[in-house]
């Protein structure tokens, strides 16, 4: 009783600032931190006996490379934004199936879907077009067979034939997910069969199994969270989205591949330490590299709109408009009227 209140005293000294326990469900592992260094803008990641890769400061998981207010914003806001954008019906993509713009007033005019033969669609506006070819009645073939589309008529129509867009940062973050699951899954299948079935590896080779495996849930965690920095960060900047995906895409296929060299050592007879080793430390280096890239803000990537500008506005990288840094969108591209510049410049 004497040695449970000591350290009970302790625990309620310390708790908070050196003494933490782990988040993790089920675990009542209690850490005890000691700070190497200052680090007031991102995480400071500890790795439980349990397993769980935690952030000290926040006590969420490890979140590297955003920091603990933009991970709990991407958390209590962001993420659920996403969720319920993709759990309505989208309204663009229904306008794209079931409407045709018209060529006079470029306001959508739906197809009837009850009359598919009816060619000729009648717009608010008093014209009559056709939805094939966009001719007018009186411009139309008189066999009733649609002609080639008058060049003409594609002017303004970019506003509603946007380009399919790429992947969404929440496509990249839930199948991260899957593969940070499965990550954690081979982990703790390893660490069962060393317990139910101990084989002939010994200590050493065991443990660098498990540091190998590991890394890798290390890695798939920083490349769930490289998602919320991609949303949060490279937003208004496609150049830096384009190379920040392409960085993902290469660090993802070298976890794979290292997966799958883990996998072939531990069902091969003999391990091969030097290899696993070597390729734990070559990874290990390259994601430490791709952390402070995307700490320092992805500075290989310039923006030519950008240099030479200074002050309280962003460019946005599709109009070029000086936008406030209080507003997230585009306001010229968000704008209603925006839609009718094609207009104006006819």
């Amino acid at each position: 009783m004497y040695e449970l209140y000591v350290l009970k005293s302790y625990r309620e000294k310390y708790l908070g600032w050196k003494l933490k326990q782990c988040p993790a469900r089920g675990c009542n592992y209690v850490i005890e931190f000691h700070l190497a260094s200052e680090d007031e803008e991102h995480s400071l990641n500890i790795v439980c006996l349990c397993g769980h890769i935690f952030c000290w400061r926040c006590m969420l998981e490890s979140h590297r490379p955003v920091t603990c207010n933009n991970a709990s914003d991407w958390l209590s806001r962001d993420l659920e934004q996403l969720i319920e954008e993709v759990d309505k019906p989208s309204t663009v993509s229904w306008i794209d199936a079931n409407t045709k713009p018209c060529p006079h007033c470029f306001i959508p005019v739906e197809i009837d879907g009850e009359r598919p033969w009816a060619q000729f669609l009648t717009c608010v506006c008093s014209g009559r077009f056709c939805w094939k070819c966009f001719r007018s009645p009186e411009t139309h073939g008189t066999s009733g067979s649609c002609l080639a589309p008058a060049r003409s008529s594609n002017v303004g129509f970019n506003h509603w034939n946007r380009a399919k867009p790429g992947i969404s940062c929440l496509d990249l973050w839930n199948a991260s997910q899957v593969n940070l699951v499965n990550a954690k899954y081979e982990l703790e299948a390893f660490e069962e069969s060393i317990i139910k079935k101990p084989s002939d590896l010994k200590e050493q080779d065991v443990k660098v199994l498990r540091e190998g495996l590991m890394l890798i849930v290390q890695c798939r965690q920083f490349l769930k969270w490289s998602c919320a920095y991609d949303y949060i960060h490279t937003e208004y900047d496609m150049a830096k989205r384009e190379y920040l995906r392409f960085l993902q895409e290469n660090a993802s296929g070298i976890v794979h591949s290292f997966s799958q060299s883990i996998k072939e050592e531990t069902e091969a007879k003999e391990l091969t330490c030097g290899k696993l080793l070597s390729e734990t430390t070559n990874i290990g280096n390259f994601f430490y590299h791709f952390i402070k890239t995307l700490r320092e803000g992805l500075p290989e990537v310039q923006a030519e709109s950008y240099d030479n500008y200074g002050g309280p506005y962003w460019l946005c990288d599709r109009c070029t408009y000086g936008n406030s840094w209080f507003q997230r969108a585009c306001k010229m591209c968000c704008d209603p009227t925006a839609s009718k510049m094609d207009e104006l410049s006819d």
